[in-house]
């Protein structure tokens, strides 16, 4: 029996198949099997599948599709087939480590763990850069405050890691159908489903920058998938009893979603769809929030122009020609309203004599807290942060700490989670990462 099921969902990626399958087929743990669904695909795929499925037939399962029903539904198809103790997905356009499947299984044993984690080396045009895939603070065992911060998980997805079948089957934590965005409304609930989460901080999953890809083609076509899984993450959080309690982060979440896949559709779309957009983003708010008006908690979490967005109606416009500039000076009034929170940061490195802070990442929103607070410089360089003799670092982004920890590993220098600070750590400042 095999220990490993790994799912591999295919779809027009013929000229990254032969990769992936073979970086599954030479791992260093043998006993796995490979499931590769071919989701109707209309290339060459299956040629290359079928190559594969008679030259390692002990090895490799091919399923083979008449009608599409997207990542989600083939994830399904593989798991309703898989043999293994633990499932990993894997992407067929990207790859992995000949180590992964059996650093990630040994992880497990160690730890007891439900699920395993590993970083992710992402590729950019101008390279690859490890990106941290889960954080930290919330290995070990799952408890309910825990949960409160699974919720807002940012980066959602099936990929890196390991879990155990049964976590999916015997709590039906099946994908979302012929939809897209459909891993952001159930790969959080695998986490809040597992009794302990575990992790090793090698990237063993590679993530290729795939220009054909779904999530990277321009459309001309408008769907509302997107504004349909935010409804169902939100019924599936207001329904599941592990995190009905949960209301503002289940609020906060939602429409941070809703937000990001407005604006990913005004940025994608080769031709206007204002009045559609709107009309169904709307929707989808009224849902999240029933009657919405302005709370006080997502000043923590929105821009003022998000905020007018969720309570009224969307400048396309603005979105559409906002340039860098306009970003920064959104962000600088972003938190200069939040200055009185902040200040009582400052504060406290003050009374431990901690002077040189800087805000790490020279994007929009990192300029744009320099902007509001002049005593913090950028950086993004483990060489800046020496040259300025930065006592303190702070990540304006919780996801993010891994990272700026990592870059910054050998100085000593403390880094403080901004965000988290912000929406759950009110009463203490709980969130420097020694």
């Amino acid at each position: 029996m095999p220990i490993i099921s790994i799912i591999i969902p295919v779809y027009n990626t013929q000229k990254y198949l032969k990769r992936c399958l073979d970086s599954c087929l030479n791992q260093t743990l043998q006993e796995i099997e490979i499931i590769v669904i071919n989701d109707a695909s209309p290339d060459n795929s299956i040629e290359i599948m079928k190559k594969y499925e008679a030259e390692y037939p002990e090895k490799i399962k091919c399923i083979y599709l008449t009608e599409n029903i997207r990542q989600g539904g083939a994830r399904n198809i593989g798991l309703k087939n898989a043999k293994g103790e633990f499932v990993l997905f894997v992407d067929s356009d990207d790859w992995i480590q000949p180590e992964m499947c059996e650093k990630l299984y040994l992880e497990s044993l160690k730890s007891n763990a439900d699920i395993v984690y590993c970083n992710v080396l992402r590729e950019k045009k101008d390279g690859y850069v490890v990106n941290n895939r889960f954080p930290k603070e919330l290995l070990g065992e799952v408890n309910e405050d825990k949960i409160r911060i699974l919720i807002m998980q940012l980066l959602v997805g099936p990929w890196a890691h390991i879990i155990k079948t049964s976590i999916i089957i015997d709590n039906v934590l099946f994908f979302p159908e012929r939809v897209i965005f459909e891993d952001m409304v159930i790969t959080r609930m695998w986490d809040i489903y597992a009794h302990r989460i575990s992790k090793v901080e090698e990237p063993y999953y590679i993530y290729c920058l795939n220009m054909d890809s779904v999530g990277q083609n321009r459309i001309s076509v408008y769907y509302d998938d997107g504004f349909q899984c935010v409804n169902l993450l939100y019924k599936k959080l207001e329904e599941d009893s592990r995190t009905k309690k949960f209301k503002l982060e289940r609020e906060l979440i939602c429409l941070y979603h809703a937000i990001s896949i407005l604006q990913n559709i005004i940025k994608r779309s080769t031709i206007n769809f204002d009045d559609k957009i709107q009309k169904d983003f709307q929707k989808c708010i009224n849902t999240i929030c029933k009657s919405p008006y302005e709370r006080i908690e997502w000043k923590y979490w929105f821009t003022k122009k998000e905020i007018k967005w969720i309570v009224s109606e969307v400048n396309f416009d603005y979105y559409r020609q906002s340039s860098f500039h306009d970003r920064v000076e959104e962000y600088k009034e972003y938190y200069e309203r939040l200055k009185m929170d902040i200040e009582i940061i400052f504060s406290y490195f003050f009374e431990q004599k901690v002077r040189k802070i800087a805000v790490w990442g020279k994007t929009d929103y990192a300029l744009g807290f320099s902007y509001a607070f002049h005593n913090c410089s950028v950086i993004d360089r483990i060489e800046e942060a020496e040259e300025q003799e930065v006592e303190c670092v702070l990540a304006l982004r919780s996801l993010h700490c891994e990272n700026i920890k990592n870059s910054l590993k050998g100085i000593n220098v403390k880094i403080f989670d901004l965000q988290g600070y912000l929406l759950w750590n009110k009463d203490i400042l709980m969130s420097i990462i020694k």
